[in-house]
């Protein structure tokens, strides 16, 4: 007869880190059959017959204070000399999706065993979304024989936090070979070598990168016992490495993950890593990595890095974790090997959940690794004792793509904090489970977003996670030339081009080290993530030549870490945090001099519309250009499109200059903030944002320009601003990403035929916000010689509260001169700072309505000065007020009567 121990936690809400103290408060409350005398829960299973699925035992609410990652431990023992089985700790925990995730620990016995000692089992919990401030605990026996006895005094919590130090956000540097390398994809080894038809598969496949285990006495975990014995089997399997693996690679042209798949001391008798817990295997284990070391040193060309320890797993403390020992390892092998990578998995088995307590080692050149089979019961349904029947996707469950990049966002967020590069060793689902080719599918999907490398486990090792066979279940699996796993898996291999990120910036390097010089792009596709462009030096796009952005957002941080100009963190709270991911752009200058980039006819740089999902509204990307401190720099010639975000994105700058350029798409054309003595000239704008925009600025001349936008052709602010002899005409070619589908914006394409929105929504928007230090405040603003066409409205400027654009400093004159604009639909809005009233002039200006007005401005704190200003479709005054009295000087004004002031106690004001 088979015992089952639950230990069943449900949650539900927020939190933060807290480590909870043992239980005395706890109000425990007994089931029937259950008693609780003395801190201690006794359950009695004779008082139930043999085939019961009851449960016995106890049930209660423990405060959790904010607690997210923790393991819950309650010590408990057999009373009785038969009746053991299987005893289970269960736990559920409640995401905010309202899916589940499921960890368990288990431990069986023999029917007639007797359990003289107590055995102190443990079920951890990592929360995927906040916790409210109390968790339903059940302990007990379900399915019961004998008689078993909990000691609920010594239950408690434990912070997973406390087995390491605290995460200190280090970002990790990597040599230039590694930080330039573009993502590899493989999978994984089987023990013995390979054929040669095996690897000629891969390399058809296109396989870069493949992880090889070194095994022994799998699923047995009390074995590798003998360190003797297991130093002499690790000799062999280095000689079958170097002897057959590498240079078979090394002629294929794939990397080889070197994987020791199982470590000395094997397992305990709760499922953990032994050597974490007995300092002969600890020992054991860095002396194996000397010896791998000193035997593969020099390997680089061919040796992706050193994988230290397969799916380590700790659920108690110790004096040396599976964070600190892998240090040591890490540590020990850089002193013979200085140069190859070394990889880290997290703990858990390398379970995403675990990276939200891990730290990174403060060591440089770490490559992090994480296993992907959640939900576990899907992927290894049908394998022992789970059971089948899981689907993928799953509507009712909540479980879908969305579901996994959930399940991985720890570790998205651990490679975003410290700008490692990450590694997904492990992922795969059984054959036999449905939809398993989607899974697959979908998971490569969000590894290649994120720029991560893979590998699928596992290559020609067992048909039950081979894509090379078909069958309902292991024992009628038949090999299979073509399936939807297998395809799945194919078309994750048809990588697009290698980037040239590096080779393009070591040609601006080494400009820049002789003084500087012209760094030529020739014709031709040349796909690349983020350079960095130095002073002195000017990038000259030859006619047809393209630099296409890559769509992995990881590609976008190896600037941060520049040795040769190394870029200083802004202070904490800086507006200007260049740092932060949303500043990532194709091309970064930063307090660069005398720079340029420069496009023959038929040069283009293409963005691609790189995708972020944690970017601003849960989809923009990598800007075009980006620059802080620039000086003296010149932009010509070029095309830009399809930017992630804005095109050029410019702060702090000084004497910049940008001239016949094309810019299609993207957001922002040209965004400045807080620039001076800027001059724009002969652009072409088609942007699904605002075209010129930005704040703060003085000095700028924008001339010349032909302009349509799906937003504003001006959402600006600053002081001494022209501009003239402009063309602004709307709707724009390109909607505004925003309303775009989910599926578009993720994809990169601009949306179906006719969808988003194109309408051009100003001409000129007022742009000024909060938190900058901005102490001047924006004036002597002049649109001149303008001609504008199906613009929604004139003139945006609500400095009343209500725009949240226009926080920061309020604006005191602002002058259209010679201004045509024909299909007007709203009123000019004009809300002046009570402090600071506006000053807006008119002079020899043509407005034409494309519905009736009611009036021309709605407003309050303003002057209005009309002159020879002619006014179509406005059947009342030049005013509706909406705030204390307002002056109007008005010259040889016709469409409206200067006179006929409006005046309203009950208003809304209106933003756009």
């Amino acid at each position: 007869m088979k015992a089952t121990c639950l230990l069943r936690t449900a949650l539900f809400g927020a939190a933060v880190c807290w480590c909870a103290k043992s239980a005395e408060a706890i109000s425990w409350t007994p089931t029937p059959g259950a008693a609780i005398k003395d801190g201690h829960l006794l359950v009695n299973a004779d008082v139930f017959g043999a085939t019961t699925n009851e449960f016995v035992g106890a049930t209660a609410r423990v405060p959790m204070r904010g607690l997210r990652d923790f393991y819950v431990a309650v010590p408990f023992s057999r009373k009785s000399a038969e009746g053991g089985g299987e005893l289970r700790l269960d736990a559920a925990v409640k995401e905010v999706s309202g899916g589940f995730h499921v960890h368990r620990g288990r431990r069986k016995q023999s029917g007639t065993a007797t359990v003289s000692d107590t055995l102190v089992t443990r079920v951890w919990c990592l929360t995927l979304g906040p916790l409210e401030d109390e968790m339903t605990v059940e302990v007990g026996i379900a399915n019961p024989a004998g008689c078993f006895d909990f000691d609920l005094s010594s239950f408690r919590i434990v912070d997973f936090r406390n087995l390491q130090p605290p995460d200190d956000d280090r970002e990790v540097s990597y040599p230039a070979s590694v930080r330039g390398m573009p993502p590899l994809r493989g999978v994984m080894l089987p023990p013995e070598p390979l054929s040669e038809d095996g690897w000629r598969t891969l390399s058809d496949w296109g396989a870069t990168l493949v992880r090889f285990q070194m095994v022994r006495n799998w699923g047995k975990p009390f074995d590798n016992r003998d360190t003797a014995e297991f130093a002499r089997w690790l000799d062999g399997k280095l000689d079958t490495l170097v002897r057959a693996v590498l240079p078979a690679a090394r002629q294929h042209g794939m990397k080889v993950c070197v994987d020791l798949h199982v470590l000395p001391g094997g397992g305990t008798r709760y499922g953990e890593t032994n050597m974490f817990f007995d300092q002969k295997y600890a020992d054991a284990f860095v002396e194996s990595w000397r010896k791998i070391a000193a035997r593969l040193r020099g390997s680089g060309d061919v040796v992706y890095g050193y994988d230290l320890c397969n799916e380590p797993n700790q659920i108690r403390p110790s004096a040396q974790s599976y964070w600190a020992l892998q240090r040591r390892a890490a540590a020990a092998i850089r002193e013979i090997d200085p140069d190859t990578t070394v990889i880290v998995e997290s703990n858990q088995w390398a379970a995403p959940d675990a990276y939200a307590y891990m730290a990174a080692l403060p060591l440089d050149n770490v490559i992090y690794q994480v296993h992907m089979y959640e939900p576990l019961l899907y992927t290894h349904q049908g394998i022992k004792e789970n059971a089948r029947g899981l689907v993928y996707p799953d509507a009712a469950k909540g479980v879908d793509k969305e579901w996994l990049r959930r399940t991985l966002r720890p570790v998205r967020d651990f490679q975003m904090r410290h700008g490692a590069r990450i590694y997904v060793g492990e992922f795969s689902a059984v054959a036999w489970a449905p939809g398993a080719a989607e899974y697959i599918r979908d998971c490569i999907s969000i590894f290649e977003e994120y720029g991560w490398d893979w590998t699928y486990h596992a290559f020609r090792e067992w048909p039950g996670w081979s894509v090379e066979h078909e069958g309902d279940d292991i024992g009628h699996m038949v090999p299979s030339a073509d399936n939807p796993r297998k395809r799945a898996l194919l078309d994750g291999f048809k990588a697009p081009k290698e980037l040239e990120t590096a080779a393009i910036q070591s040609r601006i390097d080494d400009a820049w080290r002789s003084g500087g010089g012209t760094v030529e792009v020739e014709a031709g596709v040349h796909r690349i993530g983020v350079i960095r462009l130095r002073s002195n030096v000017t990038l000259l796009l030859r006619p047809g030549a393209v630099l296409q952005a890559s769509r992995n957002l990881a590609d976008y941080d190896g600037w941060a870490n520049d040795a040769l100009e190394p870029v200083a963190r802004p202070r904490s709270g800086d507006p200007n945090d260049y740092m932060r991911n949303w500043y990532r752009a194709l091309i970064r200058l930063h307090c660069a001099t005398n720079a340029a980039i420069v496009g023959e006819p038929g040069s283009v740089i293409d963005g691609c519309n790189t995708f972020d999902p944690e970017g601003e509204e849960g989809y923009r990307g990598a800007h075009g250009i980006t620059a802080m401190y620039a000086t003296n720099c010149v932009f010509r010639g070029y095309t830009m499109r399809r930017t992630g975000n804005w095109s050029h994105h410019f702060r702090m700058g000084r004497n910049l200059r940008f001239e016949d350029l094309a810019i299609d798409a993207g957001h922002d054309g040209i965004h400045l903030r807080q620039c001076d003595s800027v001059e724009i000239s002969k652009c072409r704008f088609r942007t699904g944002d605002d075209a010129v925009a930005g704040f703060g600025n003085s000095n700028v001349h924008v001339h010349d320009c032909d302009i349509s936008s799906a937003c504003s052709a001006f959402r600006f602010g600053g002081r001494h601003v022209l501009v003239e002899n402009c063309v602004v005409h709307g709707p724009c070619d390109f909607p505004f990403r925003g309303s775009l589908s989910d599926a578009a914006k993720t994809e990169g394409g601009e949306g179906e035929l006719g969808e988003g929105r194109r309408n051009m929504l100003s001409l000129f928007t007022y742009f000024s916000m909060s938190g900058y230090g901005l102490k001047e405040n924006a004036g002597d603003i002049v649109l001149r010689n303008i001609r504008v066409s199906g613009a929604d409205r004139f003139l945006q400027y609500n400095y009343s509260g209500n725009e949240v654009w226009s926080t920061g400093v309020p604006m005191d004159g602002i002058t259209f001169e010679n201004v045509t604009a024909t299909g007007l639909k709203f009123p000019l809005c004009a809300y002046g700072d009570a402090a600071v009233p506006l000053a807006l002039s008119l002079k020899n200006c043509r407005l034409s309505f494309a519905n009736e007005q009611s009036e021309l401005v709605r407003g309050a704190n303003l002057s209005i000065d009309l002159s020879n200003v002619e006014i179509e479709g406005v059947d009342g005054g030049v005013l509706r007020n909406y705030g204390p009295k307002v002056d109007i000087k008005a010259t040889d004004v016709k469409g409206v009567k200067p006179s006929d002031c409006k005046a309203d106690e009950q208003f809304s004001v209106e933003a756009i």
